[in-house]
């Protein structure tokens, strides 16, 4: 195998997960919008509450795990 099929490879595979995680993504939205669902909080979090410093090395765990 060379190079270029197995990025075909990757990426044939790895495009269709991103899709369908967007179609379940827009349908939760469009349901919870329908159905008049309510926030459990009154404001949004904050990026430190979200951890996102923290979930850089996490990033880099998931991204070497997948291969």
């Amino acid at each position: 195998m060379n190079l270029s099929s197995i990025t075909r490879i990757f990426i044939t595979n790895y495009l269709p997960g991103l899709l369908i995680s967007v179609a379940i993504a827009i349908t939760v939205a469009i349901m919870s919008k329908k159905r008049n669902y309510k926030p459990s909080r009154d404001k949004r979090a904050t990026w430190r509450e979200i951890g996102i410093r923290r979930s850089i090395p996490a990033g880099r765990c998931f991204f070497l795990s997948s291969f």
